[in-house]
């Protein structure tokens, strides 16, 4: 949810508030709540509402398909104009950064698209499954649950399969399958009941590894040559909707097109922000300005911490223990960007091990990434770009003294940090000074199941329920 009044922007992910991950309004009416206590705004002060309805979910049509905004009144009892914002032109617009191009990729936009290019206002080109109607993003969730990840129609399903890709190995036989078809047909190419007849013989966990690298490979390939046929190496573009999530794919994508732009809250969780910049440009209004982006969140925001505690948090990450560092507003997107993180030592050799079994029990096999000082990044990891919001991996060269951050295949998820992010810029000058290495294991402060944390209160409730060593909220430092 986001409101802009001219001069002040707010955001508010409503899992962190409710603390219920994935939580979304039940109904089109509770949001006049949250409006008035955590926006303070009355209904009076609302002169137009924007709005992005999935089709698929709630059965409201726009009435013309290729109409991206539609005026709609959703609200009988309220007299404010109501604007209905297509999905796909909703997340290509939460980036608010004038980029006129558009790609679009997530589980199921309106009318059953999923992957979208967009120009300014109009939708130039769709994808969807003709045979199962299936998305990339919705095959992906239904292989996580044959694989025992997790329930289906669960959105973390995709997102932990991925770490399979690290294990595998690209497997001919399975890749001339799936050569046979287009981006059209994800629900074959990645349903896993055809693995076996595919392969023809007992499937080890060892085949649905290779698998995972092999669609991965695969679907890097079919992308490129879709964006090939509406943008130029050169072009400035932006990547959102929820398939941006995928690190190795957009690793592959960055190399072709380093001009795309992705949005670090392209998935859902941005889509309140694309359909505020929808009716602004309705409005012609001034642009919306963000200050701290992408640390938006509209949560409980500490005092900021001194010198001294930033000192004796290095200090403790240097000795190996585990540390909660909660710091001014929540970061917007589903990555810890040095706000809401859980931190250790990665050249403590079983740090990733520490922090699963203490405090975030996740599966063994999920990497976790790291944070690095923007300015030194290239003496730890091959990457020839910028990576400001954990959005892409890059191969770690020095594995044998950051095993607790190297991923299977030699790989890492990387945040680099610059000197803008003042206080976890700081943070890591300090751990820096005491190891000679300006790095550091990051990941999102919350347990499975739960969203990041989004107030004092429920940090301490995760701290308490867990074997996490010290915890600093602003400038106050918690320890056992």
């Amino acid at each position: 949810m986001s409101t802009w009044d001219g001069k002040e922007f707010k955001y508010l992910q409503l899992e962190r508030y409710f603390n219920i991950k994935h939580y979304s309004n039940p109904n089109l009416f509770e949001w006049r709540k949250i409006l008035k206590d955590v926006f303070h705004y009355d209904l009076s002060d609302i002169e137009a509402i924007g709005i992005s309805l999935n089709d698929n979910y709630n059965g409201i049509y726009h009435q013309n398909q290729n109409d991206v905004v539609e005026k709609r009144n959703l609200f009988l009892d309220l007299n404010i104009p109501t604007y209905n914002v297509d999905h796909h032109y909703a997340h290509a617009l939460s980036s608010l950064n004038n980029i006129q191009k558009h790609f679009v990729s997530d589980c199921q936009g309106n009318y059953r698209r999923w992957m979208s290019i967009l120009e300014d206002k109009k939708i130039i080109d769709t994808k969807h499954d003709p045979v199962n109607g299936k998305s990339f993003g919705l095959s992906l969730d239904e292989m996580g649950y044959f694989l025992g990840v997790g329930p289906a129609y669960h959105f973390d399903n995709a997102g932990k399969i991925m770490a399979f890709n690290g294990y595998g190995e690209i497997n001919p036989t399975y890749l001339k399958f799936m050569e046979q078809f287009g981006l059209e047909h994800s629900a074959i190419t990645l349903e896993y009941n055809n693995l076996e007849n595919v392969l023809n013989k007992f499937i080890t966990p060892k085949d649905t590894w290779d698998f995972v690298k092999t669609f991965h490979y695969r679907y890097s390939i079919l992308f490129k040559e879709y964006l090939s046929k509406y943008f130029k190496e050169e072009d400035v573009f932006s990547y959102s909707g929820g398939v941006m999530q995928n690190i190795v794919i957009n690793t592959k994508l960055k190399a072709s097109f380093p001009n795309m732009y992705i949005n670090p809250i392209g998935y859902d969780g941005g889509l309140s922000i694309g359909a505020l910049e929808a009716v602004r440009k309705i409005y012609e209004y001034p642009e919306i300005k963000i200050n701290n982006f992408p640390f938006i969140q509209e949560d409980e925001c500490p005092e900021r911490p001194s010198q001294n505690t930033i000192d004796k948090a290095a200090e403790y990450l240097a000795n190996g223990k585990i540390l909660m560092w909660y710091q001014g507003k929540g970061e917007a997107g589903p990555r810890a960007l040095g706000n809401r993180s859980i931190l250790a030592n990665p050249n403590v050799k079983y740090a990733k091990e520490m922090v699963n079994e203490k405090v975030k029990k996740r599966e063994w096999y999920r990497p976790y990434g790291a944070s690095v000082k923007a300015d030194k990044y290239r003496d730890y990891f091959k990457l020839d770009w910028d990576s400001p919001y954990m959005l892409y991996q890059s191969e770690v060269l020095r594995p044998a003294d950051f095993q607790s951050i190297t991923h299977a295949d030699g790989t890492c998820r990387i945040q680099t940090v610059s000197s803008d992010h003042e206080d976890f810029y700081n943070l890591l000058n300090s751990f820096e000074d005491r190891t000679g290495f300006p790095i550091l294991l990051n990941t999102s402060m919350n347990l499975p199941s739960f969203p990041m944390v989004g107030s004092k209160e429920t940090t301490k409730k995760m701290f308490d329920n867990s074997d996490c060593d010290v915890l600093i909220i602003g400038d106050n430092i918690h320890t056992k």
